[in-house]
């Protein structure tokens, strides 16, 4: 089997598993609803889901093919300069899809969602955020913690495992670096089931390939993913649950200079962060080179 046709696989696999099979024990313990009673251990059963379904068949998957994990997951250290300036582009990198996320609403609403579509849209995109909310929002510093721990530690360790690990890896086996930096981007925002996030969540999981790619070390995106995820449990716990806004449910129109100047300002950031990032590494590379024997 080509090493394409192995991710393609290997993706199938974790896909029943976690979607699937995990959905259906989660359906079983919780019904179909997530209530302020149920909602901590829904939490952790999405921790051992995602170690169970994702994390461990990853590390079998590729020690089944022969491949050693450390070297096909590209597990070192990276610098501290890179580190530095991921996190940056990462901020920089959300303030514009958040932006991006508000007219794509509005051009949807507006120009393309028929008129009859409308309510129902809108309905499902209120059970998307009640149920992110539910899911994220913290009452106590402590239940930040844990909740830091649900959505920025345990995605970036397993879903990273998944797709810049195994996946990314063996595509970059069959393929050109371009090809399989986009395609493991798409395939990741597929894999999250919103259709609403599919193009920021494309985007950022592009980004999290690259930076594995460019940087030599699944840390990076490790790293990029925990920030992206923690900083939105951070931001809705200090803002509250308002923060949580779908535009065409606000009452009002937001302001287009103040909208293009966040986003503006935002992709310079993130342009600029990853513009350093991409000669730090080309910079860490000649001195890797440099010094092996």
């Amino acid at each position: 089997m080509s090493p394409v046709l192995y991710a393609f696989s290997v993706l199938g696999i974790i896909f029943v598993l976690y979607q699937f099979v995990g959905g259906i024990i989660s359906y079983f313990l919780f019904g179909a609803s997530i209530t302020d009673d149920n909602v901590n251990l829904m939490r952790a059963i999405s921790i051992v889901g995602q170690f169970l379904f994702m994390l461990v068949p990853a590390i079998i998957l590729t020690r089944a093919r022969g491949w050693d994990v450390k070297q096909h997951f590209r597990l070192r250290l990276p610098g501290l300069f890179q580190v530095i300036l991921v996190i940056i582009a990462v901020a920089g990198l959300q303030i514009a899809l958040q932006v991006y996320l508000i007219g794509q609403d509005y051009i949807f609403e507006h120009f393309l969602m028929p008129a009859s579509l409308k309510p129902l849209i809108d309905q499902i995109k209120k059970m998307i955020n009640d149920l992110y909310t539910k899911l994220v929002f913290a009452h106590s510093p402590g239940e930040l913690i844990f909740i830091i721990f649900v959505i920025g530690v345990t995605p970036a360790l397993c879903e990273e495992a998944v797709f810049r690990g195994i996946v990314q890896g063996s595509f970059e086996k069959g393929m050109k670096a371009a090809k399989s930096i986009v395609l493991c981007g798409m395939i990741f925002a597929l894999f999250h089931l919103n259709p609403f996030a599919f193009v920021p969540l494309s985007i950022l999981g592009i980004y999290f390939s690259f930076i594995v790619w460019r940087g030599n070390s699944i840390m990076l995106a490790v790293i990029a993913h925990f920030m992206n995820n923690s900083l939105a449990a951070v931001f809705l716990y200090f803002l509250g649950r308002d923060a949580v806004i779908i535009p065409s449910q606000s009452g009002s129109e937001l302001s287009t200079p103040v909208l293009a100047a966040n986003f503006i300002v935002g992709f310079s950031v993130f342009a600029l962060a990853t513009f350093f990032f991409w000669k730090e590494s080309e910079k860490r590379s000649l001195r890797t080179v440099s010094n092996e024997p």
